[in-house]
């Protein structure tokens, strides 16, 4: 049997009031066998010199959950519109015919879906036969649309001077025609410089077709 190195140590230790007493035997051997537990190096510092003090960050905790109030649904308001504004128009323009000249020179001749008017040269006056002429044709094309081109005899160096002469014509003949019953809307008037297109065809014409298109 291993004779035993060191002594027992007994320890008294009270257990209750009566004061019994117990033994705790220690092996010292057992006691050298336990490592300490790790510890960080201390490093010496200079006198004088404060050691830093290592703060402890503690963890972030987790974002308490929020919860959104509840808002009230509140419907949107009515715009108030402002009353409307009286806005001051004029009365339409009256147009009013031309009468007819009696000594005006130029005809008034029958094409095909509609009527020519010659004219007199450097003159936009329409005599008796031509209004005459331009009324009954617009009783035929009613309501219309129809399509009036003018032209007038000039110098290819001046073209303004023609064209003014054409829609004096034109509109000569637009008024005729819409105090025989035609809408304005529904005549399409056109004033062209001089124009020898057409074979044959007078300098100073107007001519007004139904626009077959739209015409029934």
């Amino acid at each position: 049997m291993q004779r035993c190195l060191y002594p027992l140590i007994a320890l008294p230790l009270l257990l209750s009031p009566s004061r019994a007493a117990a033994q705790v035997t220690l092996n010292p051997d057992a006691l050298k066998q336990v490592k300490p537990a790790a510890t960080a190096p201390v490093t010496p510092t200079a006198p004088g010199v404060k050691r830093p003090v290592v703060k402890t960050v503690p963890h972030a905790a987790a974002p308490a959950k929020l919860t959104p109030p509840v808002v009230a649904v509140i419907p949107p308001e009515i715009a108030q519109l402002p009353p409307p504004v009286a806005v001051p128009t004029r009365p339409p323009e009256k147009i009013v015919a031309p009468a007819p000249v009696a000594n005006a020179i130029g005809s008034a001749v029958a094409i095909k879906d509609g009527l020519r008017l010659d004219f007199g040269a450097g003159s936009s006056d329409l005599n008796q036969a031509m209004d005459k002429s331009l009324r009954a044709f617009a009783a035929r094309a009613k309501p219309g649309p129809v399509a009036l081109d003018a032209y007038a005899s000039g110098n290819d160096s001046d073209p303004s001077t023609p064209r003014r002469l054409s829609l004096a014509r034109v509109l000569a003949a637009r008024a005729i025609l819409i105090d025989a019953g035609i809408a304005s809307k529904d005549i399409y008037p056109r004033a062209h410089a001089p124009d020898t297109s057409i074979s044959g065809a007078p300098a100073d014409r107007l001519d007004i077709v139904i626009v077959a298109s739209n015409h029934s």
